[in-house]
């Protein structure tokens, strides 16, 4: 079942294949090219994903909604990352904005004690900006969360 779709700047489609558990890309044409991903909670395995988006460098970004993550993949499938509502020791800055627009709190990189609330809580949605920040949609937990790559040097 369809559920999530992204264009890369190429024009290639990905969409998110909800009850398979994978990622399909299109050509242009519609011409399907390849998959990735299966059921499970592993790297590269997903239950259940939704939104999806592609940074300008190609990434892939999925979010997986039952797993409370959001992979990264390069463009060929393979998988690189992942955020699950917490910096910890990634290469990931995070900010987050709560429901409530008068709070916007700022974590520490290396945050080593990540409360469950901090935690995604089905995230839905993804969306990458042309300099790279990455805008994620934790339903449950209502509240958006902003990731920056930080320089890994």
């Amino acid at each position: 079942m369809p559920w999530g779709i992204a264009l890369d700047l190429a024009g290639d489609i990905y969409v998110t294949d909800w009850r398979n558990d994978r990622v399909q890309k299109f050509n242009a044409f519609g011409e399907f090219s390849m998959a990735f991903g299966s059921s499970g909670d592993g790297e590269g395995q997903f239950n259940r994903p939704n939104g999806v988006a592609i940074d300008p460098e190609g990434d892939i970004y999925v979010c997986d909604w039952m797993n409370d993550r959001v992979q990264i993949f390069d463009r060929s499938g393979g998988f690189k990352d992942m955020l699950v509502g917490h910096s910890g020791m990634s290469k990931w800055g995070r900010t987050f904005l709560d429901a409530n627009p008068d709070i916007e709190r700022k974590l520490a990189l290396a945050s080593q004690n990540i409360a469950i609330k901090e935690r995604f809580y089905r995230p839905i949605s993804v969306h990458v900006d042309s300099e790279g920040k990455v805008f994620v949609a934790d339903c449950y937990r209502h509240r958006i969360q902003i990731y920056q790559k930080l320089n890994s040097t």
